[in-house]
């Protein structure tokens, strides 16, 4: 049984999303991590107060960290090179 509602609408979107790589869908697997980042925050909140056993921490960071590798080889929108100005230089 689910804590709460919004625990439920996280819930929800990890599994509606979970299949970002079958399906190759950069928009799910955005979403999924979304859904990744706020379980993993609602439940250190909620750990404080339940015991950490009903969450299996690592496992969502384990979660997290495939998504951000299968995003990052596939999202061209975050590649383009980046200048850094420091006193009037372009550092590249």
């Amino acid at each position: 049984m689910a804590l709460d509602p919004d625990f439920d609408t996280i819930i929800n979107a990890c599994l509606a999303n979970a299949d970002f790589d079958e399906d190759n869908d950069l928009t799910k697997a955005k979403t999924y991590r979304t859904a990744c980042r706020r379980k993993l925050h609602y439940a250190e909140r909620m750990s404080k107060g339940a015991s950490s056993a009903e969450f299996n921490f690592e496992e969502i960071r384990a979660e997290l960290t495939r998504v951000d590798a299968w995003i990052s080889a596939r999202d061209s929108t975050n590649n383009a090179p980046r200048n850094c100005f420091v006193r009037g230089r372009a550092l590249t």
